[in-house]
């Protein structure tokens, strides 16, 4: 499945929280998420990232293959529902993937019809929203909606945002 999302850097919380419920955005989720980014040279050769992640009592791995930044960033998505997430951890491990990075955040998120807004607050970094959609003139669209500038959209992946904060 295709994601198709940009990352809103730098918002109020508290402010693109009202903006989005007064816009009749209904919260589907609010909590932790830990997540395990793993590697191997196969993987970066053919511009993959394999990502295991716990969101409350449930845990996902997901592969994604980047396909696009241009007006957003685009990947080719697969993921799927595990049972155990040390099991499958310990799995990739005995497979020879690495761990290139544990990540742990806060999120909330939003969501109008297709399209989801996840407001996301990792220690030392600003909080940002991705604007998640099955197209980018949706996302154009709540962006407009939202007032937000066009100098805080970004279409950067995780790890962009991470070396663009901690320098």
């Amino acid at each position: 499945m295709k994601e198709i999302e940009v990352k809103v850097i730098e918002i109020d919380k508290r402010e693109m929280t009202g903006k989005l419920r007064v816009m009749g955005a209904r919260k589907v989720f609010e909590g932790k998420i830990y997540t395990v980014f793993f590697g191997n040279a196969i993987l970066k050769k053919k511009n993959y990232s394999l990502r295991l992640r716990k969101k409350r009592n449930k845990s996902y791995l997901a592969i994604k293959r980047f396909i696009s930044n241009r007006d957003a960033k685009v990947v080719d998505e697969t993921e799927l529902e595990v049972a155990d997430f040390e099991k499958m951890k310990n799995i990739l491990l005995l497979l020879d993937f690495r761990i290139i990075k544990t990540l742990s955040k806060s999120r909330t998120s939003y969501k109008i019809g297709k399209t989801l807004f996840e407001i996301d607050k990792y220690k030392k970094i600003p909080a940002f929203m991705e604007i998640e959609s099955p197209d980018i003139k949706s996302i154009k669209k709540y962006a407009k909606m939202l007032k937000i500038k066009n100098s805080k959209i970004k279409t950067w992946g995780t790890t962009k945002l991470l070396k663009h904060y901690l320098k």
